[in-house]
């Protein structure tokens, strides 16, 4: 400019070599009237960067993981560490069909239903899954969303996003500082920048999003 006055970025900037833990600290404080990162301090911009990085994965389903096991002889599967969201269950060339427990008991209890030939329900159900019929040690592959490991070290990255999305995480971690700073409008800000767009956090229960299925009730005797 020419008065010599100093030109700042808007922090909806993107910020090039934007990946390390340290990089995207530095780039919060540089907003912040906290210039000796006493009221807002690292440990504290860490936690909330981080935050964000377990909140972007999980909204964007990003970390996408396989797992090869075998069912138990009751058909139940191991959930795998950090699971999220499951994305396929495979049994060889038979993919599952997610449903509800509705569906499930339906089915399951002997005599109510029969399912079509090839057909294969899997619930989640008190912390596990189900299978019906009952997969008894059958090999299975399950694709899912997993969770992301936390930046501890200040070269650490998130790895599983992308720069623009690292942006989001300075956005998340500003809104958080300037409300501990007391300006709420500029967190408010900050806050509808990093939501923008994204879809909601995934809950267990919705989570399960079944492909269509063709489930044929036993005849009747009504036909």
């Amino acid at each position: 400019m020419a008065d010599g006055t100093p030109t700042i970025a808007s922090p909806s900037t993107p910020v090039a070599g934007l990946c390390t833990l340290y990089e995207l600290q530095e780039s919060v404080f540089d907003f912040l009237r906290d210039t000796e990162r006493i009221f807002i301090t690292e440990e504290a911009v860490k936690r909330w960067l981080n935050e964000a990085y377990v909140d972007l994965n999980a909204r964007l389903r990003l970390n996408q993981l396989a797992v090869v096991d075998t069912t138990d002889d009751e058909g139940v599967l191991t959930v795998p560490d950090g699971f999220i969201e499951m994305t396929t269950l495979w049994f060889g060339d038979a993919l599952a069909q997610i449903v509800d427990d509705t569906v499930f008991e339906s089915y399951f209890q002997p005599g109510l239903r029969s399912l079509e030939t090839g057909i294969i329900l899997a619930r989640w159900f008190q912390g596990q899954f189900q299978t019906y019929p009952v997969q008894d040690t059958v090999e299975y592959t399950l694709r899912y969303i997993g969770t992301v490991a936390p930046m501890v070290d200040l070269d650490d990255q998130p790895t599983v996003l992308t720069p623009e999305l690292c942006v989001r995480l300075r956005k998340y971690a500003l809104s958080e500082a300037w409300s501990k700073e007391g300006e709420m409008e500029r967190s408010g800000m900050a806050m509808g920048e990093y939501l923008e767009g994204l879809p909601a956090r995934p809950r267990l229960m919705h989570r399960m999003r079944p492909a269509p299925v063709n489930l044929i009730p036993a005849p009747g005797p009504f036909g």
